[in-house]
């Protein structure tokens, strides 16, 4: 791993931190750690309906970038 990318750690801290930070936000759909090109990154699934503040969405958090991925939600699968 370089030493730009953030540690599972990092990353697991600051998805908790968005997950507070806002999680009850109208916009917000969901957080995760994903596969990036550079290892592991974080998304942010917002609703893209919603009406949103200029800057109210984080494009960093811990000094991570964010992912920012407009979608309704996801469901669970029926098998």
């Amino acid at each position: 791993m370089s030493g730009s990318e953030p540690s599972t750690r990092s990353l697991q801290r600051a998805k908790r931190s968005l997950l507070k930070n806002y999680g009850k936000r109208d916009w917000f759909r969901g957080v995760g750690i994903v596969p990036t090109d550079g290892g592991l990154g974080l998304r942010l699934n917002v609703d893209p309906d919603a009406i949103i503040e200029e800057d109210e969405i984080p494009t960093t958090h811990h000094n991570i970038a964010i992912e920012i991925v407009r979608t309704k939600g996801y469901k669970l699968r029926k098998d």
